[in-house]
């Protein structure tokens, strides 16, 4: 653990097989950035009086961080399966949740699709008080269903998936955060 007083908890660096489990129970290689990162530190939360709000140029908003998902049980609250599993009906496989602000939304999305390269999305709450272009089509959403069986919620369901940046080194940027 860091003694860093701006950081609530840091787990220390995932190992090789933390991470080769995780590739295998989601059915992807994780981008070479992200998976860097578990190099790193395998998860962390910044107390709250150090997350600062940060701006996203794209929409002219401001959203906030505060932890990154473990692989660990280390720390419950950190725990990116349990987020995952808790996530599945709602989201598509190829999108893992990696982060939040206080167990919150916005959850931070990575992409795991090899030409997305990691691209990192902000799933937003519907009563949220912004309007997004969706960054999704109907057909990368739902790849396995005929858009004529597609019904208005589902539609409504893009508009919560708001591109933030391109890999977790830009997001930890964005958010100030220094490992």
């Amino acid at each position: 653990m860091s003694q860093n007083e701006k950081y609530l908890a840091q787990c220390e660096p995932a190992s090789e097989p933390q991470i080769r489990e995780l590739e295998t129970t989601i059915g992807f290689n994780l981008p070479h950035a992200y998976r860097t990162f578990f190099q790193t530190v395998n998860g962390f939360a910044i107390r709250e009086k150090y997350s600062e709000p940060f701006r996203v140029p794209a929409y002219d908003k401001d959203f906030l961080l505060n932890q990154f998902y473990a692989l660990s049980e280390e720390h419950r609250f950190l725990d990116i399966y349990e987020t995952r599993d808790s996530l599945l009906a709602s989201v598509p496989n190829w999108l893992l949740p990696i982060a939040d602000w206080s167990g919150a939304e916005p959850t931070y999305l990575l992409d795991l699709r090899p030409e997305k390269s990691g691209a990192i999305y902000a799933q937003i709450i519907d009563d949220y008080p912004y309007n997004a272009n969706p960054p999704f089509t109907p057909e990368e959403m739902w790849p396995d269903t005929e858009l004529a069986d597609l019904g208005e919620a589902d539609l409504e369901e893009l508009e919560t998936y708001w591109y933030i940046c391109e890999d977790i080194n830009a997001l930890l940027r964005l958010a100030r955060v220094a490992l």
